[in-house]
């Protein structure tokens, strides 16, 4: 589900960076490659003789499943480099294959000297083939046991490796795999037919194990990693049909300042374009740990596509909240977890920014992702009506045109009413990556994540 938050009224948690490991490997002076080994071919003998003692079972299961082979093999002829691997990655989608997570943790954790795996050789996962040398230094100079340990975990490799899928099966596999953050303790997911349960009492808490990482790919690593540009899948985006005709949302309500749960809070999905939410699709209270969980009906019919709508958060203590979640949903699961401001909170956004905040408009934070659903900076947000009123800044408080390096831009007094948000990266000269529709409310703040969307 995400970057940094320093000013959002509330988020959406979302997915964010990709664990991948891989198979090739370099041997100096280089050797010839060792054709199938535990069905596999592989880069040096000394990295065959490791997964033959090690990881030989994982090796011959991947063989058996034409995807992961594929991958695989292109993988153990990169000779350690890591453009080439991250090229693989490209040109061989594995999706949400179980056997690649299986091979990949396995090697990472037990054959990543013998196959040349530095820090899990995570850095050419994320990072496009121009950038994953680069990205692959900067992870080792200190971020290296961080992302060695999500390399080492099935699970949290697979987690992370939804987020490379490029075109229509983007956000169905997205939602599939997605777990929230250490407050969601308790929900459960499948993953390619192994449960995993994310949370503070599960015995691999996926997230615990994947912000970390993420936190080194959007701050310290993010400018030679390219963390948030990839673009790929723009003009090619479809919404596949979901796979469920409804669909349960869990919910985490925290404080804005404390982060603390936020209980006795009402939680609403709405029909589309209804910002009265009345009647709601489903509600429910937070409980002591701020959780909630709702199931809405979700377009049986698989010519439609699924529910693509907004959460209503309100209670005596909060200024009401809406949270678009930015594209039709598809699984039978998705999981969020929403910040909701009191009015105190929301009156110091608007003494920081310097303006006098008007209670018959609204603030509205926008959240840009790329195509793997990573939160993208320096990506040019505009609101359809404009309205001269209308201030943006970056999450710092500064004046700006484009999203900061959390991905997020925040916009001060815009008109109640219909407002389309539209997202143009830099990268795409001028054309846009997607388009979300919302409501304004007056006095209310939303939250838009506006992910690569159709034309």
């Amino acid at each position: 589900m995400m970057g940094l938050r320093l000013i959002a009224a509330f988020t959406v948690t979302t997915g964010v960076l990709a664990c991948r490991q891989v198979v090739g490997i370099t041997g100096n002076p280089p050797e010839a490659l060792t054709s199938t080994f535990c069905g596999l071919p592989y880069g040096t003998s000394a990295c065959a003789t490791c997964v033959d003692t090690s990881c030989c079972s994982e090796s011959t299961a991947c063989a058996a499943d034409p995807v992961c082979s594929a991958y695989e093999v292109c993988l153990g002829g990169c000779s350690g480099d890591p453009a080439c691997r991250s090229q693989c990655t490209i040109d061989h989608p594995t999706g949400t294959a179980s056997d690649v997570s299986a091979l990949s943790a396995c090697l990472a954790s037990k054959c990543e000297t013998a196959c040349a795996l530095p820090c899990g050789a995570m850095a050419d996962l994320i990072s496009e083939p121009d950038a994953a040398a680069g990205c692959q230094t900067c992870l080792s100079g200190g971020a290296c046991s961080l992302v060695q340990t999500c390399a080492s975990s099935e699970p949290c490799d697979a987690y992370m490796r939804a987020n490379l899928l490029p075109t229509a099966d983007l956000s169905g596999a997205y939602q599939e795999l997605q777990c929230a953050s250490s407050a969601a303790s308790g929900f459960t997911f499948t993953i390619s037919g192994s449960t995993v349960v994310c949370g503070e009492n599960s015995s691999i808490d996926v997230d615990a194990g994947s912000r970390p990482v993420a936190s080194a790919f959007v701050t310290s690593c993010a400018t030679p990693c390219q963390t948030g540009n990839y673009w790929a899948c723009v003009g090619k985006v479809s919404w596949p049909a979901p796979n469920a005709s409804t669909a349960t949302l869990h919910y985490t309500v925290n404080d804005f300042v404390t982060k603390a749960h936020v209980s006795m809070a009402t939680v609403k999905v709405c029909q589309p374009y209804d910002p009265g939410c009345s009647p709601p699709l489903d509600m429910g209270t937070t409980d002591m740990n701020g959780q909630v969980s709702l199931t809405v009906p979700n377009a049986p019919d698989s010519s439609e596509h699924g529910l693509n709508s907004f959460v209503q958060i309100s209670s005596p203590t909060l200024t009401t909240s809406y949270a678009y979640w930015g594209f039709p949903l598809v699984a039978a699961s998705f999981s969020g977890v929403v910040v909701a401001a009191t009015p105190a909170e929301v009156q110091e956004l608007w003494t920081l920014v310097g303006i006098d905040g008007d209670s018959t408009r609204g603030t509205l934070i926008v959240q840009v992702e790329d195509c793997r659903y990573q939160a993208a900076p320096g990506v040019q947000v505009t609101l359809t009506p404009a309205d001269p009123l209308t201030q943006e800044f970056s999450t710092t408080a500064m004046p700006t045109t484009a999203t900061d390096p959390a991905g997020l831009v925040v916009f001060t007094n815009v008109p109640a009413g219909p407002t389309q948000v539209t997202a143009t990266p830099l990268a795409l000269h001028g054309k846009s990556s997607g388009q979300v529709s919302i409501n304004i409310q007056p006095g209310t703040t939303t939250l838009a994540v506006v992910p690569p969307t159709p034309d």
